[in-house]
């Protein structure tokens, strides 16, 4: 779940108002999305206490994030620049050292299609080997629709999402945070929707292979 803050949180507060905390439940974790141009300044906390929408949190914030009650009370006009708040907890948690999912098929012909909802992923995947959580590849032939959404992707030991060679993808509200490589590596990859999704701070932040070097958390190579 995504949510917006309605109301400024500083440095040092301890407890955050968002537009809704239905479901969240004592023990989550939450993050924040940075509000400044600074790509390390988001912020993570586990939930100690949920009163409506007034979250209290288990640590100090180590940044200040900007809220408002509405998108259109910014300057912006419909722009809107509140806050982000990123819910982790899902219905199905994948913790793993390994590969949870990998759907590849080296003839390129492979038709079927994946659904992935509500799952939260942490701690997956082996930078030794470059083996990431969400594998798509070689499945350009295939009509069927790939979706990935409100999934909580998180804190991963290589990639987060990669897709290569692969079509009809619909990737839609979910949160990509923390990986030590891309969050999000697409490679020639037709018919692409990607909408209302967070990507933040990925531990390697450029391409090096890239000329200028490019923001690393999300990558698309056509």
């Amino acid at each position: 779940m995504v949510t917006s803050l309605t109301s400024p949180a500083g440095k040092g507060d301890k407890s955050i108002e968002v537009s809704s905390a239905e479901g969240w439940e004592v023990g989550a974790e939450i993050m924040l999305t940075t509000s400044s141009q600074e790509y390390k300044g988001h912020d993570k906390a586990k939930i100690v206490e949920v009163t409506g929408n007034l979250v209290k949190l288990d640590t100090e914030l180590k940044h200040a994030h900007f809220g408002a009650k509405s998108p259109n009370s910014t300057t912006y006009g419909q722009i809107d620049l509140r806050t982000k708040v990123a819910y982790f907890k899902r219905t199905v948690h994948l913790k793993c050292r390994v590969q949870p999912f990998n759907y590849n098929d080296a003839t390129g012909d492979a038709e079927g299609s994946i659904h992935l909802e509500n799952v939260e992923m942490s701690e997956c995947g082996t930078p030794e080997t470059d083996v990431g959580c969400l594998v798509f590849r070689m499945v350009r032939k295939s009509t069927s629709l790939q979706t990935v959404k409100n999934c909580a992707i998180h804190d991963g030991k290589s990639y987060g999402l990669t897709a290569n060679l692969a079509s009809y993808f619909n990737v839609h509200n979910n949160v990509f945070h923390g990986f030590i490589e891309h969050n999000i590596e697409m490679i020639n990859v037709d018919n692409f929707n990607f909408t209302s999704n967070i990507i933040s701070y990925s531990t390697s932040r450029f391409v090096k292979s890239a000329s200028p070097p490019q923001d690393e958390a999300f990558t698309f190579y056509k």
